[in-house]
């Protein structure tokens, strides 16, 4: 279960849903009020937007949280309350490891990690976290191969058409 803060509602909401003084709002399944946004019961990454008492689930995508005082997706570290990702226990910012993979890794914001890949040529260090020069203990120069790429080239004899590799010359 997630400890999420009290809840904050908008103007909007209020100013649409209040029914007499004494009764307060009107409210239905995931929605305190009849139009609004409202965070998700038991997830840091969803919430509901209500309109006329029908609740939508939506998901906050690219590593963002929802934020109940924002009323929108949001940085986690902008976020109070939420847990954080297992992988980030030891730095809310820092990089993990992926496993054996010598060019990719989580890169944790806020608590919460995010798949990375070093850029070209280089390869993720386990012992300084981060991209550097190969060789490292781990992996070793990272080689792309050179893709082959043929022309048809008609020969004279026989009428057949003979394909050759443009990098060797060789037929």
């Amino acid at each position: 279960m997630v400890n999420r803060p009290a809840k904050h509602h908008s103007v909007l909401a209020r100013e649409y849903t209040l029914g007499p003084a004494t009764n307060g709002p009107i409210s239905t399944e995931h929605c305190d009020w009849l139009y609004g946004i409202f965070g998700h019961e038991t997830s840091c990454t969803r919430y509901w937007t209500c309109w006329n008492g029908t609740a939508t689930e939506q998901l906050c995508i690219g590593g963002l949280l929802y934020n109940e005082n924002a009323h929108s997706c949001d940085w986690p570290e902008n976020v109070d309350g939420c847990q954080k990702h297992p992988l980030c226990n030891d730095d809310a910012n820092g990089n993990v490891p992926l496993g054996k993979s010598c060019n990719r890794y989580w890169q944790c914001q806020g608590g919460y990690p995010r798949l990375q890949r070093c850029p070209a040529m280089l390869v993720f260090d386990r012992r300084s976290l981060r991209c550097v020069v190969p060789p490292t203990e781990d992996c070793d120069i990272p080689t792309t191969p050179v893709p082959l790429e043929y022309e048809p080239e008609q020969q004279q004899q026989q009428g057949k058409v003979c394909l050759v590799n443009k990098y060797d010359g060789n037929k």
